[in-house]
């Protein structure tokens, strides 16, 4: 877990400059304007579900079966399962693992332990167990059930639960995932250009170094931070990406068959299982409250007090400040006069790199959401910025002007009319600009909210949210006892509801 701790937190504060390029259908010469604000994009009210409510109360002391993430172990539910076993008539079922190697085999492996379980247990009814899963766990759940319903010859045992319930868990698949080889230059860019401007700063603090050219200095730098990049960190996120997770890729075809699976259940049938989504929405800052949450284990908190995650918000907000703060002072020093021309280049170097690093902690927020696929772009309208030079009377006057376009078309148009409507220009210059709009998706943190509801046939109303709770913190928010409580009361349907 350590290793895994360190590796996420070095992805998470490290991955930011040009998270996500964008193949473009415009010409290469376009320029592309945002506009600001992003439009923020609702998960479909389609995959909304209703619940059952014709299900007989169930309790007996019947098992919950509290399964892991993706990082995780066989004590991720530790502090949460603890206290539900003594408040309510269950018997927690910890430290239960399975295979990291494909969905389907990682869910036949949970199918066997938790037969063995319940077979060893005084539970009369073993269809009244359940499983509360994780993360990843949810999606082993589900290929468990799937291959017994399916393929019931894997099973050394009968089926021992009757319900699943996911938090957080990416049904409909993890953008991140899928982005993970891109992980390699973004952190070696990232490093580098955090790293230059302190390190640019130190070259000119000393003057026999200030006599020489920074080049040397910097290609050491953007050294280290390759290696970092595309060496150090591939060799230690091998245990962090096992191959299982390209069983939920977005558009991976097992993810597609087991959805299509889910979806195919009649709830009326012998083969129908309860199932339960709930799903978190972190607030903003997601990146430095996600990576708080990484880097400090949420079971080191008494039970369903892990709701703080504000203490790298201060950091990162000071660490902006300092950059900017630098770069201004650079600009001031470039700005002096000096006769001494080295000096002047290194002034300008380091004002440049510090100008860099305040714009990674400027931007670092919507790159990483667009890293998880919650912030993407399309593009709204197009137009021409022209600069128009007139000359009349022997005086010259420039004027900058707008004009509308279709996105199809180019600016050489917009420059004939400019021509033909006035003979005394003697310049149409004429560039054509991409305007972007920018769209936000409701998410914890590393799942899309519109991923993490949509399990098919599962109850995942709004009541299911968890609000301000991000992926981590939902294995033990205060978010997480009153959706347990209310779960356990029968709130999402009489199967769940245990003395």
């Amino acid at each position: 877990m350590k290793k895994i701790k360190y590796i996420a937190g070095l992805i998470f504060i490290l991955t930011g400059l040009n998270l996500v390029g964008q193949e473009s259908m415009l010409e290469q010469d376009v320029k592309v304007e945002r506009i600001p604000d992003p439009v923020e994009v609702s998960p479909s009210s389609a995959m909304v579900n209703n619940v059952p409510i014709s299900d007989t109360p169930l309790g007996n002391n019947r098992l919950i079966f509290w399964l892991h993430g993706l990082g995780g172990d066989g004590f991720s539910w530790s502090t949460v399962s603890a206290d539900i076993q003594g408040r309510y008539d269950i018997v927690s079922v910890i430290n239960l693992t399975y295979s990291t190697t494909q969905l389907h085999s990682a869910g036949v492996h949970l199918n066997n332990d938790i037969g063995s379980e319940a077979a060893g247990t005084n539970n009369p009814d073993p269809a009244s167990n359940f499983i509360i899963a994780h993360s990843q766990g949810g999606l082993v759940s589900r290929a468990g059930y799937k291959s017994f319903i399916e393929d019931d010859s894997d099973l050394n045992n009968p089926l021992g639960y009757g319900g699943i319930v996911t938090f957080g868990t990416p049904h409909q698949g993890a953008q991140i995932i899928n982005n993970i080889p891109m992980l390699e230059s973004f952190i070696s860019s990232s490093c580098d250009v955090l790293t230059s401007g302190p390190v640019l700063e130190e070259w000119n603090g000393n003057w026999i170094l200030a006599m020489f050219s920074s080049n040397g200095m910097e290609n050491i730098v953007t050294g280290i931070c390759t290696f970092i990049g595309f060496d150090l960190v591939p060799f230690m996120m091998n245990d962090f990406t096992p191959s299982i997770t390209d069983d939920y890729k977005v558009g991976a075809p097992y993810l597609a068959a087991l959805n299509e699976f889910d979806s195919n259940l009649d709830e009326n049938s012998e083969d129908y299982i309860h199932k339960v989504a709930f799903y978190g929405v972190e607030e903003s800052p997601v990146v430095w409250r996600t990576s708080y949450s990484l880097l400090n284990d949420v079971n080191s908190k008494p039970a369903y007090e892990a709701d703080e995650d504000t203490e790298l918000i201060g950091i990162a907000n000071e660490n902006q400040n300092s950059y900017y703060a630098k770069y201004m002072c650079w600009s001031d020093l470039y700005d002096q006069w000096t006769p001494l021309w080295w000096v002047k280049q290194n002034r300008y170097e380091t004002r440049n790199a510090y100008r860099d690093g305040y714009h990674w902690w400027l931007n670092i927020e919507e790159e990483y959401l667009t890293l998880i696929g919650a912030t993407y772009y399309e593009i709204v309208g197009c137009r021409c910025d022209c600069e128009e030079e007139t000359s009349e009377g022997g005086e010259t006057e420039v004027t900058f002007s707008q004009y509308v376009i279709d996105c199809d078309d180019n600016c050489s148009a917009i420059e004939d009319d400019l021509w033909d409507d006035a003979d005394m220009y003697t310049t149409v210059d004429c560039q054509k600009v991409a305007v972007e709009q920018a769209f936000f998706k409701l998410n914890d943190g590393i799942v899309l909210v519109e991923s993490a509801k949509d399990y098919p046939g599962a109850d995942n109303g709004d009541d299911n949210v968890m609000f301000e709770t991000n992926h981590l913190q939902m294995r033990n928010h205060s978010q997480t006892k009153v959706k347990l409580d209310g779960l356990l009361l029968g709130f999402n349907g009489l199967f769940f509801e245990t003395d």
